[in-house]
């Protein structure tokens, strides 16, 4: 069995005690590790944004700032640019999030059925918007009716 002591150390005026174990030939000592100033990491994310990830990332944050702007424009001033936006940037946008749950959560055999549902419902999602836009009232004008009742 490990024999088991303590020791008093003084550090800066001041006495710290540990209890320090002997396994064998190795010594482990619970004291509280200096942070050299070297070992500082740097903040730095060009790596994370020349890769591809970093692009993906990037055309995330676009399309959900896109969509704060559109929103709004979409309820004072609707118009078929507005309309035609939302179309697409609003099923890319639950695509992608969606998309994120999936890789993150579900068990590698679901997966793939996982992503072809979504890739089927994404779809379906543009299709409706645009069929809206191009045959009825607009993404828009659609939205104030439903208020309105």
């Amino acid at each position: 069995m490990a024999a088991v002591r303590y020791m008093s150390l003084v550090n800066s005026g001041r006495t710290l005690f540990s209890k320090a174990s002997v396994i064998g030939t190795a010594v482990c000592i619970g004291l509280p590790m200096p942070i050299q100033p070297s070992a500082k990491r740097s903040l730095s994310t060009t790596s994370v944004v020349r890769s591809e990830a970093g692009k993906h990332w990037k055309l995330e944050r676009v399309a959900a700032i896109s969509l704060l702007g559109l929103i709004p424009a979409g309820m004072v001033y609707p118009s078929a640019v507005v309309d035609y936006g939302l179309a697409f940037l609003i099923p890319l946008h639950g695509h992608w999030g969606f998309q994120s749950v999936i890789e993150d959560y579900f068990p590698k055999v679901l997966k793939r059925p996982a992503n072809w549902l979504l890739y089927l419902f994404s779809f379906g999602v543009f299709g409706g918007l645009m069929l809206l836009n191009l045959t009825d009232v607009g993404i828009c004008n659609a939205v104030k009716m439903v208020w309105s009742l």
